[in-house]
This record gives structure tokens, C-alpha cells and sequence, in this order.
């Protein structure tokens, strides 16, 4: 049997060697040219990709007015958190309203309208 049958480099040459044994324990761990690991690019992507997924998918606005019940107009940004959170609102809802500007809300419509806007 082969070196590299067992994860070790075959003799130098062809696609064996350092360059062999390096392909085989990360290959793409190395942004070419440049000797840096790419996971910190990764996981930028990674979020990139998670934060256009949370802004194509705003929360219901009827679960969200349904959470924001008792809510007294005009409100700011820590009250609509707090109402959300005393009527047990889902993760996303609460996400959703911290991810909004932080001003005063004249109603139901401003706050979806924020919301929906991420």
C-alpha cells in the first residue's frame, strides 16, 4: 500500500508532498496567495447570509400587534421590546423590534412599518 493510503504524504512529486498533505488536512483553509485562514471570512459569510434571511422574513404583523397588546401610543422603541417580552413573544418578534430604530412609534402601522423595513 501506498503513503497516502494511510494520511501520509507520498514521496515529493505530482500531487503528494507538502502541497498533498496540506490539501488533505483543509484543503481551502487558505485564502490563495495570501497565507490567512478563511473561517473568519466564513462565518461572514455565514452572517451575511443569515442577517438577508432575517430581513426577507419580517415576523407576521397580526403576531406582532397580537404581542404588543395594551401598548399606549406613542411608544419607544424599550417599551415595544418590553410589552413583546411580557406577552412571551416569540425569539424572532423580539429580534425584530430591537433591530428597529430607536425612536418613538405613533402606532401599530409605524412599528410594522419599521419592522418590515430591517
Amino acid at each position: 500500500m501506498g503513503g497516502a493510503a494511510h494520511g501520509r504524504a507520498a514521496p515529493s512529486g505530482g500531487a503528494g508532498g507538502a502541497a498533498g498533505v496540506a490539501a488533505r488536512r483543509g484543503a481551502g483553509t487558505t485564502a490563495a496567495g495570501t497565507g490567512r485562514r478563511l473561517s473568519t471570512g466564513v462565518r461572514l459569510r455565514l452572517t451575511e447570509r443569515g442577517q438577508q434571511a432575517l430581513m426577507s422574513t419580517a415576523p407576521n404583523p397580526i403576531d406582532l400587534q397580537k404581542h404588543l397588546g395594551g401598548v399606549d401610543y406613542p411608544a419607544g422603541k424599550a417599551d415595544l421590546i418590553k410589552a413583546a417580552r411580557d406577552h412571551n413573544a416569540s425569539k424572532d418578534i423580539v429580534e425584530a423590534l430591537e433591530a428597529m430604530p430607536d425612536r418613538q412609534y405613533d402606532g401599530p402601522n409605524a412599528v410594522s412599518e419599521a419592522v418590515t423595513k430591517r
